[in-house]
């Protein structure tokens, strides 16, 4: 499961990275950013990284016996 959150994360953080790089891109043209008028890839992408971070939070690192 701890893997299963850092890949989470990671590909949560890579949208919030394209998600950014969009704003700037957009705002510099002076036109609305067409990936933050549907919000919902803003939400999914912190959604994904958040939930990858809880995980990894929450089950740590393994015992080793």
């Amino acid at each position: 499961m701890r893997m299963a959150g850092i890949i989470m994360a990671v590909v949560g953080f890579i949208a919030l990275v394209f998600s950014v790089i969009s704003l700037f891109e957009e705002s510099s043209l002076g036109r609305f950013p067409p990936m933050f008028g549907n919000s919902w890839i803003v939400i999914m992408a912190l959604f994904w990284f958040f939930s990858g971070v809880a995980l990894i939070i929450a089950f740590g690192k393994e015992e080793s016996k």
